[in-house]
């Protein structure tokens, strides 16, 4: 297979490139004036819900990619697998992924190397929902997808990571916060993720109540190994878009830099 097609095109986000561009135009226009602005942004988490929940949310950390000007030419996109059970992490053997706004190349590994699922990439939509706000703001990228969803293996991975990091190269860890939980309920929860990802308590890796939390761990070990500073750039709840407050999903955006 030589491309991935867009597989949530029209529901998570604009099929018309046109509409698509303009909705996360109108994202980075909300964003605070004040919005912080590290110099040497090294990673990012972000959401992946359907944009009309978490877009706003999302496009905090890419605004804040986008004044930076740092313009990154590897993009190392880490996400769970909601369709598919991995016990491992696993890498993508294509050559490009497709959106509405075009095609980006994918970095090629040695299958040797590194576990390929390509199967498991098809209906995912966590890495895909990133590609549309990275085409907006970056001229030339290739990125290196990978799927975790085992906690345990987040060291591994990090230490898999460590080699590919250099002054041309982002990691992006793609999680949504806490699910349907009542609105007062996921607040506290999502809280308490924020403080262990903030103060880097690997430790505490089962209390990060989040779908991407291997992923996210993993920039967590990096960030100690590194001495990378973090920072929570925006958060907010599907509420903020629904109005409804018995079920709500946690939607947070972080920035580590040097």
């Amino acid at each position: 297979m030589a491309v991935r097609l867009a597989a949530v095109a029209g529901q998570f986000y604009p099929e018309d490139p046109r509409e698509l561009k303009e909705t996360i135009q109108e994202f980075f226009e909300q964003q605070p004036k004040d919005l912080f602005i590290p110099k040497k942004i090294k990673a990012l988490i972000v959401p992946h819900a359907g944009y009309i929940y978490s877009g706003p949310v999302a496009a905090a950390a890419y605004q804040a990619l986008r004044l930076s000007q740092f313009q990154p030419k590897n993009i190392i996109l880490i996400g769970p697998s909601h369709h598919f059970s991995i016990s491992d992490f696993v890498t993508s053997s294509v050559e490009q992924w497709s959106t509405p706004l075009g095609k980006v190349p994918v970095a090629k590994i040695n299958q040797n190397e590194w576990s390929v699922y390509d199967l498991a990439f098809v209906p995912e939509h966590s890495l895909e929902v990133q590609l549309p706000f990275l085409q907006s703001i970056l001229s030339d990228f290739q990125i290196l997808p990978i799927l975790i969803n085992n906690i345990e293996r987040s060291k591994d991975l990090a230490e898999k990571i460590k080699p590919l990091l250099d002054e041309k190269t982002l990691i992006i860890a793609s999680s949504d916060l806490s699910h349907y939980n009542p609105l007062e309920v996921a607040e506290k929860i999502d809280a308490q993720t924020q403080k262990i990802i903030l103060q880097l308590k690997t430790e505490e890796a089962e209390n990060i109540d989040a779908c991407g939390a291997a992923g996210i761990l993993t920039l967590m070990h990096l960030a100690k190994d590194l001495h990378w500073e973090r920072k929570l750039l925006s958060y907010a709840t599907s509420y903020n878009t629904s109005g409804e407050r018995s079920e709500v999903v946690g939607y947070g955006s972080f920035v580590f830099y040097e």
